[in-house]
């Protein structure tokens, strides 16, 4: 086993152990009919990275949001960001930024919904140091369809295929997950691990060198496209009816044709977010 698995399996383990307080507290409480998707918010893909807020009621929230990941590339720096975080769930359409959608199909056992969401894969690519000489690669936003199935159990899996609409790298992404929810009173844990399909078109913008970008220690690299895998923990906690904490953990294990590229250096991902809303 090497040390990437051994860390994801550690992390799958940290979330079954978070997860674990909330699943006895659960089973403590008087069993009540299962009603469905209310146990996940609406709104809620299962690649998102906060959940909305609890309350299945027409709500603004606003709020701020900070980012915190790793940096892949070789000599970069920790990425850290502050955003500000808007939330809204409707009849028709929901915003979870940086994710916004239309509900187009709705049913108590699943739903389609058209979703676009953006990107802040380029806040990591610094263009000096190792870098020094290649072009800056830039955020974008990606748009498709997402589909969820609700499971027995409160499970859910989720499966979206989006593309770039910015005409930056005009790649693909395919998203493939399997969530739970744990509620308790204000609580809500919301454990996942799923795969991601990214076609070469996308791996080659953010992991490829390019012929004029080549030296002597950064060989020309054309990734094709890659899988990869990750477990996740997101959570939100309701404070007040108006105020409404969340966050999330994410680690993400970087496919092959990635982690192959001579200009990165480790062969995972982990994502640190947490926010603050206030809902009217």
């Amino acid at each position: 086993m090497n040390i990437v698995h051994a860390r994801l399996l550690l992390l799958l383990g940290w979330l079954g152990f978070l997860a674990a307080p909330a699943l006895a507290a659960e089973n403590q409480i008087a069993s009540s009919p299962d009603d469905g998707d209310a146990h996940f918010p609406d709104g809620y893909a299962g690649e998102a990275e906060l959940p909305p807020p609890i309350q299945r009621t027409q709500q603004i929230g606003l709020g701020a949001q900070a980012l915190v990941q790793s940096n892949p590339y070789r000599g970069g720096d920790t990425v850290v960001m502050a955003l500000p975080m808007l939330s809204y769930v409707g009849e028709r359409f929901f915003v979870v930024s940086p994710r916004a959608g239309v509900h187009l199909y709705r049913q108590p056992m699943g739903g389609i919904n058209a979703i676009t969401d953006f990107r802040f894969k380029g806040e990591a690519f610094e263009s000096e140091g190792f870098l020094a000489g290649m072009q800056d690669r830039k955020n974008t936003a990606m748009a498709g369809l997402d589909g969820h199935l609700r499971l027995p159990g409160r499970y859910r899996a989720d499966l979206s295929a989006m593309t770039d609409i910015l005409d930056r790298h005009n790649g693909q992404e395919v998203n493939l997950s399997l969530s739970r929810v744990f509620r308790m009173d204000n609580l809500m844990l919301i454990p996942a691990a799923g795969v991601v399909w990214r076609s070469a078109d996308y791996n080659a913008y953010y992991y490829g060198v390019r012929d004029s970008e080549a030296t002597e220690s950064r060989p020309a690299y054309d990734p094709g496209s890659d899988l990869e895998w990750f477990a996740r923990l997101a959570l939100r906690y309701d404070l007040t009816p108006n105020w409404s904490l969340a966050g999330a953990v994410r680690m993400e294990v970087l496919g092959p044709e990635v982690r192959d590229s001579p200009i990165i250096r480790d062969d995972y991902l982990t994502t640190f977010i947490a926010g603050v809303n206030y809902f009217f």
